[in-house]
């Protein structure tokens, strides 16, 4: 009989299910790209994350592909790097990525392996500010997005359905620095 309970709390640990879902808050660009034409600036990406506390959220890299995609994506600037001399610096930091959870809930859904769904909120937050080649603040934009990680066992059948959190967290860097482009394009610092 115990190894049959041992057996039942594996298995439920095992089934349970998690999806990741974005608030939708961030207004997408009217238009993308911004230019259709390479404008005759050049751009340096510099990354300065803080720590945080959960690994697959902080992603530097994560953060870093999606800025030199989003930059060159948006047809404004004829070279994107993340080193070297450029026209302008778009300095970049992370934050907010700190776990927001009902600590009653999180009890609750590992007493009941995970059938009383469970709910992490974070808010990733990117500021960058615009810099000229002699170090000078051109501006500073701030955008933030929501993202809930929820985790039921009746999620699993939806999981196949639906992107995986690192892609979700992805998408939410991705779209962050798109929002934040067009913003900065929009009040003339780019």
């Amino acid at each position: 009989m115990a190894l049959f309970a041992v057996r039942i709390v594996i298995v439920c640990t095992l089934l349970s299910g998690c999806i990741m879902m974005r608030g939708h808050d961030l207004e997408p660009p009217p238009t993308w790209p911004l230019q259709t034409d390479s404008g005759g600036k050049s751009i340096r990406i510099k990354i300065a994350e803080e720590k945080m506390k959960e690994n697959y959220a902080t992603g530097d890299l994560n953060v870093s592909k999606q800025a030199m995609k989003a930059y060159t994506d948006s047809g404004l600037f004829l070279r994107v790097s993340s080193g070297g001399d450029a026209d302008i610096t778009a300095e970049v930091v992370l934050s907010g990525l700190e776990p927001r959870t009902n600590g009653f809930l999180r009890v609750l859904n590992g007493m009941t392996l995970t059938l009383i769904p469970d709910r992490i909120a974070y808010s990733p937050t990117m500021t960058t500010t615009f810099r000229d080649q002699q170090g000078t603040v051109i501006g500073t934009v701030k955008k933030s997005e929501d993202v809930s990680l929820w985790m039921e066992l009746f999620l699993l059948f939806g999981m196949p359905f639906v992107d995986g959190p690192n892609a979700k967290i992805e998408s939410v860097y991705y779209d962050l620095h798109r929002a934040t482009i067009s913003q900065a394009y929009a009040q003339g610092m780019i």
